[in-house]
């Protein structure tokens, strides 16, 4: 069983995802939060397998939250879910520790797929991401 923390603002991303993952038999929703400043506040101290992070929350971002998810869970790894595909956030998302990056227009299959991959030890990307970091690598 995977358990997954989802920190997603669209309420309607986060629904289908929330109804998404509780209707797989091998992963466990355990937590729900709407921004990073509710997720701060709480006082969350399981460690989840897997978070599913949005970038652009009302607040604090996503990405200035890895480092505080990084710390209070070293062993979780972090999923990014973005409409961005700007240089500038893959690669601040990657550098802060985040260890796959995929576009929420990605189909619920493939997150399943992203999630367990992630959670054995993968870094899952969209091919288009997986294209910038070959171009900023290869520059």
């Amino acid at each position: 069983m995977i358990s997954i923390l989802l920190i997603e603002d669209d309420f309607n991303i986060q629904e289908a995802l929330k109804q998404y993952i509780g209707s797989q038999d091998d992963f466990e929703l355990v937590g729900v939060f709407s921004n990073a400043e509710s997720f701060q506040i709480s006082t969350w101290t399981k460690s989840p397998d897997v978070v599913l992070l949005d970038i652009n929350l009302p607040g604090i971002s996503g990405i200035d939250l890895i480092p505080e998810l990084k710390n209070r869970f070293p062993n979780t790894a972090i999923l990014m879910l973005s409409v961005n595909y700007d240089n500038d956030s893959v690669f601040k998302s990657l550098q802060a520790g985040a260890d796959g990056y995929l576009s929420k227009e990605t189909p619920l299959t493939k997150i399943k797929d992203a999630i367990i991959d992630i959670n054995s030890g993968g870094s899952p990307i969209t091919p288009a991401i997986a294209r910038k970091v070959f171009d900023f690598l290869n520059a």
